[in-house]
């Protein structure tokens, strides 16, 4: 009995004690309330500011991390020895989601296969926003800050079947109904198609001058594949012509604007007849009276001034265009000796 006296008397006694708990919490909330109040403005800030300088930028960066590039047309006009002028057709796809307001940044340009490759190009691009779907053209003189840097992106460009270029800047994004800007790094790549050493050169319509010792001698019809989206202002280009390892002259072609797709130019050169019909004579042209033709840039002239950076990649490489002289000259294909 006495046992259970005292457990009676222990739940008896608890109740009292957690109703003493439950007033002096009453009584201290009651009087310090503020200090709750400044705890929960406290906590309120820190998730606002979280969310405002945290959250904020992450998404506007992973949004511009989204968005995708799309070059359609490049074009390099009025080529001159430390300038030229830049013209690049573009769109940029967003989901939409986010609406926001881009800067007008500078971006520059890489070549992304080669490794620590400086820019070879800086571009102004212009003020954006997030929508789903926008048109960014550029239209601007641009500088050769970098003339071997320069030099290294059009040489790629002529050798390569394509290449990826970098384009890299920083910039500030304001979402809709925020009055603050956030820096985000824009960085996109882009993979185009290059000159691929103009690879399926022919020549159409030739006419030679056999009675012609000295100077033009050799006039014809060019069709030449531009395989890239690049429309390119080279002015006035000569290339070394070698036929059987041997320098046989100089062609020319004049006021070469060289757009993508199929052009159709006028070349002249003045060729050493000897040493054309010496390489007719040598296999395997002797057996089909084709003669490959190993054209390198010799020059390139713009308005009376070198463009060396379209030199330097004409000159980096050969490209070789096959003329079947039998053909052209009326002969027979000789026979092998």
């Amino acid at each position: 009995m006495s046992d259970s006296k005292h457990e009676v008397s222990q739940t008896e006694n608890g109740a009292p004690i957690k109703r003493s708990k439950k007033r002096a919490c009453i009584n201290h909330c009651k009087r310090f309330w503020w200090l709750h109040l400044i705890i929960f403005c406290c906590i309120t800030v820190l998730v606002v500011c979280l969310v405002i300088f945290v959250g904020v930028p992450n998404i506007g960066q992973s949004k511009v991390n989204a968005a995708k590039l799309e070059i359609q047309g490049v074009n390099v006009l009025e080529s001159k020895p430390d300038s030229y002028l830049m013209q690049i057709n573009s769109t940029i796809e967003t989901d939409g989601t986010v609406h926001a307001d881009i800067d007008p940044f500078e971006g520059k340009m890489y070549l992304d296969d080669v490794e620590n490759a400086p820019a070879f190009a800086t571009l102004q691009f212009p003020a954006t926003n997030a929508d789903k779907h926008q048109t960014v053209n550029i239209s601007q003189p641009v500088k050769v800050d970098d003339l071997a840097a320069f030099k290294q992106f059009n040489i790629a460009f002529f050798q390569q079947q394509n290449l990826t270029v970098k384009i890299s800047g920083k910039t500030k994004i304001q979402p809709a109904g925020l009055s603050r800007k956030y820096d985000v790094d824009f960085t996109k790549y882009q993979t185009i198609n290059g000159l691929n050493l103009l690879k399926g050169t022919k020549v159409t319509n030739a006419k030679v001058n056999l009675t012609a010792l000295t100077g033009e001698n050799f006039k014809g019809i060019a069709e030449i594949t531009n395989p890239s989206h690049f429309t390119l202002d080279l002015g006035n280009v000569t290339f070394a012509n070698f036929a059987a390892e041997r320098n046989v002259g100089n062609l020319t072609i004049n006021n070469l604007l060289l757009v993508p797709g199929l052009n159709r130019v006028n070349i002249s050169a003045s060729l050493n007849q000897t040493g054309v019909l010496s390489a007719l004579n040598l296999k395997p042209a002797c057996e089909t009276g084709v003669v490959p033709f190993k054209l390198l840039g010799l020059d390139v002239q713009n308005n009376g001034q070198q463009i060396p950076y379209f030199l330097a990649a004409l000159s980096s490489a050969n490209q070789t265009v096959d003329i079947n002289i039998a053909e052209i000259l009326g002969l027979t294909v000789p026979a092998c000796h």
